[in-house]
């Protein structure tokens, strides 16, 4: 694999030489659309009126209207939505404040345009709807899928990859999710692999929440020797364990684990994915992940292209077809318990406090 001329990444740009390419790239969508500070403003100025209205008349509602036992066992509901109120509140407030990161990208689009351009590498600034099969480009409920500094290219003469800056607005919550993402193709299809790193994960009262927008059925986890397990989890279908050893061999964990923690890795169709979420845009950060994402390919890249180049499911039993049997192609999700008895609760609720809001003051008439 060549040498690669990092020095536009940590070079300092003056604001002439950041402007040039804001220009030459004027003709493609590349500026962030920035968030009306008076849209944002009277965003939180409406669901702060909204939650006084909700939950204060909940409270002040007379007894004569809903008894204070009613009242009682519906508190806890109203708590409950006064406090995604106030999350609602948090992320405007949040995108209100958050102004840096249209300059951060600014300057990172010209270093990263002189950097594809010292390497023969390809730079696109702005690809709407990108065109991947990862997960977090799937997710449901999305919308506005978009990548950002876009840089792809061929190493040592047979590596393809690609590597950016996904952004994605989920629909219910109406919140943004940042990705950052390297894609490596291989020869071969190959069964899909999740591995879930423990680092990014949050443990809440012994239950652990990961940051993939998919919720994989526990039952396809896999453990793996050595202290594998305490850096990722692994997900593989179901009677599809083996396969999965015979990609992860004991030397690429021990890779993994050197290099690779940072990060969710998985592996679908014939790619393999390196995710890594954040919020607040940081330059030096971003900066950072391209010079670990070469790292993982120097280190990495062509071990993994070796080890599946002859990988073949037996289930088919032909290995020039290179294809995998259904079962194998896309891990099972499930709703969490948890998840269902909020949604279940959250309906319910708002249904008996419309039907005692709106009847019982009739009734009682």
């Amino acid at each position: 694999m060549k040498q690669l001329d990092f020095s536009p990444l940590y070079t300092p740009m003056s604001e002439s030489e950041v402007q040039w390419f804001r220009q030459y790239y004027q003709s493609v969508n590349v500026e962030r659309k920035a968030k009306g500070v008076f849209g944002q403003a009277l965003g939180i100025v409406y669901m702060t009126i909204v939650m006084s209205v909700f939950i204060g008349g909940f409270f002040v509602i007379p007894e004569s209207s809903m008894p204070a036992n009613l009242k009682l066992i519906l508190a806890p509901m109203v708590i409950f939505i006064y406090i995604l109120f106030i999350a609602l509140i948090r992320r405007h407030i949040r995108v209100l404040f958050d102004s840096g990161r249209a300059t951060g990208e600014r300057y990172m689009l010209a270093a990263l345009s002189k950097f594809a351009g010292l390497n023969q590498l390809d730079f696109m600034p702005y690809v709407e709807n990108p065109d991947n099969s990862g997960v977090i480009f799937q997710e449901e409920w999305s919308r506005d899928k978009i990548s950002r500094n876009v840089l792809s290219g061929t190493l040592g003469g047979k590596l393809n990859f690609q590597m950016g800056w996904y952004e994605n607005e989920v629909t219910l919550d109406h919140a943004t999710r940042y990705w950052r993402y390297l894609r490596i193709d291989m020869n071969r299809n190959l069964p899909h692999v999740i591995l879930d790193s423990t680092v990014d994960n949050v443990n809440v009262l012994g239950k652990v929440f990961n940051n993939l927008p998919d919720d994989i059925d526990p039952n396809q986890r896999l453990s793996l020797e050595g202290g594998f397990n305490d850096y990722f989890t692994l997900y593989a279908p179901k009677d599809y364990e083996r396969d999965a050893l015979y990609i992860f061999t004991p030397d690429l964990m021990a890779l993994l684990i050197d290099g690779a923690t940072w990060c969710d890795v998985e592996i679908v169709d014939n790619q393999i994915y390196f995710y890594s979420a954040y919020n607040k845009f940081d330059y030096v950060k971003e900066m950072e992940f391209v010079w670990k994402a070469f790292r993982i390919m120097s280190i990495m890249g062509a071990k993994l292209y070796n080890q599946t180049d002859y990988y073949n499911d037996e289930r088919i039993g032909n290995w020039q077809l290179n294809i995998v049997a259904d079962q194998g192609k896309r891990l099972k999700n499930y709703m969490p318990l948890i998840s269902t008895i909020v949604f279940v609760l959250s309906a319910v609720f708002l249904v008996i406090y419309a039907v005692v809001v709106t009847i019982a003051p009739i009734i009682m008439k």
